[in-house]
C-alpha cells in the first residue's frame, strides 16, 4: 500500500487512542503461519520461493498495518494494511527482484504488524541463498561452427567447460568424428591424434579448456565443399550431458586465371547449327569433386553471369577446359568483339578472375610444333616456349590463315616453286590479292628495330601453315627469344594488325632435332639407304649388314666447306658442298650451293646446266631453296655435316650405337629436310622387332622413334 495511505492509518489509530471513550478491547491477531522461511538458488533465472500468511481476529474487527521501515529491501510484502475479521485475509511474503545479487548466505528479518486496538505482532522471516546446483556450460556453444580455406593455416580448436557454480565439477568428455569423403575415420580427438577419445576433467568457474585435434590426413584430403563434422559430449552429475557439434566446413580459395588459350577465337559464319568453342583456362585453385566444381562465367560489360550451359572438366589445380555453347547462329561468337571468361569457388555468383577472350577475323595462333614430331611443349615453366632452329620446318597451328569469307579459301594452297626452285614467303587464295605471311622480328623489350625475316611456306590451309624457319634468325635478330606473327592481307610485307594474329613467343637454338614419323605409332620415316625401301615390318633392316636413312628436321646449319666441283668419288664430308660461298667467275668454281645459284657460267671444274638462267637478283641465303642436284657436280653432295670433330649427329638402335657414314640436307628436297645415314648395329634375332632410335645432335636428343630390324 502506498505512503500516504499508510500515514492517514496512523493517523486514524492516534485519533482512536486518544479518545478513551471510543476504545475497545485489546484484541490479538491470528498469524498462520506465524514465521516465513523462503529459499532461492544462486545463478537460477527466477526465484519461485512465495509464502502466504493467513491474518484474522476472532474477537472482532480490528484495523492493521505493517510497517515499513521492518520490512527489508530484500522481501516484498503483497498486503501491507487491512482489516482483519473472523475471515483470514492473506498476507503473500516473496523475495524482491534484488535476490539475483544476493551472495550466498541465510537473511533474517521481523516484519512488524500493528493496529489501534491489537496487540502488536511480528512475523520472523529468513531468505536463505543457496549455491546453484552443480552444472556446466560450454564455450563456444553447439554448433561449433569454424570455416577452413584449403591450403591455409589449420584452425585452433578449443573447448572451453565452466561450472555454473563455485563447486568444481567433474565431467568426461568424449569425441567422435564422421568419416570424410575420402575416407579418413576418428579423424578428431581430445589432446592428440589417435585418442584416447574420452578424456577426464574437473571444470571450474574460470573455465577448463580441451584442445581438439585434428589428424592432418583429413585436412589434406578434405574437398572443396565439404563438412567435416565431429561430435564433443560432455558427461556430468548423476546423467547430465552437454552436446557440442564441430563442423569444419571446407572451401577452396579464390579460383584464379593465368592465361586462356587460345587467346582469340576466330569469328563463327555461315553457322546453321548448334555447337561449342572449347578453350583451355591456366590458372591456380581449380577445384572438382563429388561436391563441388570451379565455376566458369561468361559474359560482356557489366552482365557476367554463371554459364550453365558451359561444359567443364578441371584436369588440376592449375588447368581446367570449358567447352563454351554458341547457337545456330554462332552468337556468341557470330561478330568481332570480345568474351569476358571468368571462374570463382563456392557459393558466389560473381567471378573471382576473369580474362578476355578476343573473338576476330585476324589470323589467330594457337601452336607451333616441329613438322616432324608435332609436340608441342608442356604449357607453363621455363621450357613452355616451343623451339626452332636455322633451317628448321614448322607447323604454325590455329585459325583464320584462309578465312572462309574469301571464297577460293575453301581449298588448301600448295605453294608453287619460282623458276630458281625457292618456296615462296606468302602463299595467296587468290592469285596474290591476299596474301598469307608468316614472319618473325624481334621482340619488343629487346630492341627498337624490329628486323622483320620472312618464314618460307610449303603448305596452308585455314588452321594449319607448313613454313621454313630462316637461317639467320639468330644472327639477324640477335636474339635467343622470338616473335613469330601470322598475317593475311592485301600486303606480305607491311600488313595491317587487323589482319596480323597476336605474336606466338619462340626460343631459337642452334639445333632442334626431330625425326618424322609415319604414323601415330612412332615408327619412324627410315628407308633402307641403298634400295629406299621403306621400313616396316615386312621390310625390316637387317643388322649389322644394311645401312638406314633417317629423314629429320632441325639439324642446324650445315658445316661442310667443299667446292661445287667434280669429284672423283663420294666422300662426305669433304664432297658436301659449302651451304652458301660464292658464284663463280668463268676461271674459279662456286665455292658453295649459294655461289652455284648464282652462278651462269662454267669455269673452274664447274658447269652449270645447259640453258640456266640466276635469279634476277642474286640470293643471299639458301632459305626456303630445294637443292637441286642438277647445280652438284659429280660426286658433289649437298651441304652436310661432319667438317670439325664432333660436329656429326650420335645415333643409337637398341642402345647400341650406329655409326653414322652422312647427315645433311637431301638432294631435290627443300634445305630443311635431313637425311642421316647409319650403319643398322646387330641387334636383331632373325625375326623382325622394334628398336628404339635415339638420335643427339649438339646435346640436343630428338624424340625416340621405332624401326623394324631383323
Amino acid at each position: 500500500m502506498s505512503g500516504p495511505k499508510v500515514l492517514r492509518n496512523f493517523i486514524a489509530l492516534s485519533v482512536l487512542a486518544a479518545s478513551p471513550g471510543m476504545l475497545h478491547a485489546t484484541d490479538s491477531l491470528t498469524l498462520s503461519p506465524s514465521t516465513v522461511s523462503l529459499t532461492c538458488a544462486k545463478g537460477a533465472a527466477t526465484c519461485a520461493a512465495s509464502v502466504n500468511v493467513a491474518v484474522s481476529d476472532a474477537s472482532g474487527t480490528d484495523y492493521f498495518v505493517v510497517n515499513p521501515a521492518s520490512v527489508p529491501y530484500w522481501l516484498q510484502v503483497g498486503l501491507m494494511n487491512g482489516l482483519a475479521t473472523s475471515v483470514a485475509q492473506s498476507m503473500t511474503f516473496t523475495p524482491s527482484a534484488v535476490w539475483v545479487n544476493l551472495p550466498v548466505g541465510v537473511y533474517s528479518a521481523s516484519v512488524s504488524i500493528t493496529g489501534s486496538a491489537i496487540n502488536p505482532a511480528t512475523v520472523p522471516v529468513t531468505l536463505s541463498i543457496t549455491d546453484a546446483a552443480p552444472a556446466l556450460s560450454v564455450q563456444p556453444a553447439d554448433p561449433y561452427n569454424v570455416a577452413w580455406t584449403s591450403g591455409m593455416a589449420y584452425p585452433v580448436l578449443n573447448l572451453t567447460v565452466f561450472s555454473t557454480s563455485t563447486v568444481p565439477v567433474p565431467f568426461a568428455a568424449t569425441v567422435a568424428s564422421t568419416t570424410t569423403n575420402l575416407g579418413v575415420s576418428n579423424w578428431l580427438s581430445p589432446y592428440s591424434v589417435g585418442g584416447p577419445y574420452t578424456v577426464d576433467s574437473i571444470a571450474y568457474g574460470w573455465g577448463t579448456t580441451i584442445p581438439l585435434t585434428v589428424d592432418l590426413n583429413a585436412y589434406a584430403q578434405a574437398q572443396a565443399g565439404e563438412t567435416m563434422a565431429g561430435t564433443v559430449t560432455i558427461t556430468y552429475g548423476a546423467s547430465s550431458t552437454k552436446l557440442v557439434h564441430i563442423n569444419i566446413v571446407v572451401s577452396a580459395p579464390a579460383a584464379a586465371i593465368t592465361s586462356l588459350s587460345p587467346v582469340s577465337v576466330p569469328v563463327l559464319t555461315g553457322i546453321t547449327q548448334a555447337g561449342a568453342v572449347t578453350i583451355a583456362i591456366n590458372g591456380s585453385n581449380f577445384v572438382q569433386n563429388q561436391i563441388q566444381t570451379t565455376k566458369v562465367f561468361t559474359g560482356s560489360g557489366a552482365s557476367v553471369t554463371v554459364c550453365t550451359a558451359c561444359t567443364v572438366h578441371v584436369l588440376n589445380s592449375q588447368n581446367m577446359t570449358v567447352a563454351i555453347p554458341y547457337d545456330n547462329t554462332g552468337v556468341p561468337f557470330k561478330a568481332a568483339g570480345s568474351l569476358t571468361v571468368g571462374v570463382a569457388n563456392g557459393a558466389t555468383n560473381s567471378p573471382q578472375a576473369t580474362k578476355t577472350l578476343i573473338i576476330t577475323t585476324a589470323p589467330i595462333i594457337t601452336s607451333i610444333t616441329s613438322a616432324s614430331t608435332l609436340m608441342a611443349p608442356a604449357p607453363g615453366g621455363a621450357n613452355a616456349y616451343p623451339t626452332v632452329a636455322p633451317y628448321d620446318v614448322i607447323s604454325v597451328f590455329g585459325a583464320n590463315f584462309c578465312p572462309a569469307t574469301i571464297s577460293s579459301c575453301t581449298s588448301p594452297i600448295v605453294a608453287s616453286l619460282d623458276s630458281s626452285f625457292r618456296y615462296p614467303t606468302y602463299l595467296s587464295p587468290d592469285t596474290g590479292t591476299h596474301k598469307l605471311a608468316v614472319t618473325f622480328s624481334r621482340i619488343a623489350t629487346i630492341g627498337t628495330a624490329w628486323a622483320n625475316i620472312p618464314g618460307y611456306l610449303m603448305f596452308a590451309n585455314n588452321n594449319q601453315i607448313n613454313a621454313v624457319v630462316p637461317s639467320g634468325i639468330f644472327g639477324q635478330l640477335g636474339s635467343a627469344t622470338v616473335k613469330v606473327v601470322v598475317s593475311f592481307d592485301t600486303s606480305a610485307t607491311n600488313p595491317s594488325s587487323a589482319d596480323t594474329s597476336n605474336g606466338a613467343i619462340l626460343n631459337v637454338a642452334a639445333v632442334d632435332p626431330g625425326i618424322f614419323t609415319l604414323d601415330s605409332s612412332g615408327n619412324g620415316a627410315i628407308l633402307n639407304a641403298v634400295s629406299y625401301v621403306l621400313n616396316t615390318q615386312t621390310t625390316p633392316a637387317m643388322g649389322g649388314s644394311e645401312s638406314a636413312a633417317i629423314y629429320m628436321t632441325g639439324l642446324g646449319i650445315p658445316n661442310s666447306t667443299g667446292l661445287d666441283t667434280a669429284q672423283g668419288g663420294i666422300n662426305p664430308p669433304t664432297t658436301c658442298v659449302a651451304p652458301i660461298g660464292a658464284a663463280g667467275t668463268g676461271t674459279t668454281a662456286p665455292t658453295g650451293y649459294m655461289g652455284a645459284v648464282n652462278t651462269s657460267v662454267a669455269g673452274g671444274g664447274y658447269t652449270p646446266p645447259t640453258g640456266y638462267t640466276p635469279p634476277g637478283t642474286a640470293w643471299t641465303s639458301i632459305d626456303g631453296a630445294v637443292i637441286r642436284s642438277a647445280l652438284l657436280s659429280a660426286n658433289v653432295s649437298p651441304p652436310c655435316f661432319g667438317a670439325a670433330p664432333n660436329t656429326l649427329p650420335i645415333v643409337t638402335i637398341g642402345g647400341q650405337s650406329a655409326t653414322v657414314s652422312y647427315a645433311g640436307f637431301v638432294a631435290d628436297s627443300i634445305a630443311g629436310l635431313y637425311q642421316v645415314n647409319v650403319a643398322v648395329p646387330n641387334v636383331g634375332n632373325g625375326t623382325a622387332a622394334q628398336y628404339p632410335v635415339v638420335v643427339s645432335m649438339g646435346g640436343v636428343t630428338a624424340p625416340t622413334v621405332q624401326m623394324w630390324v631383323q
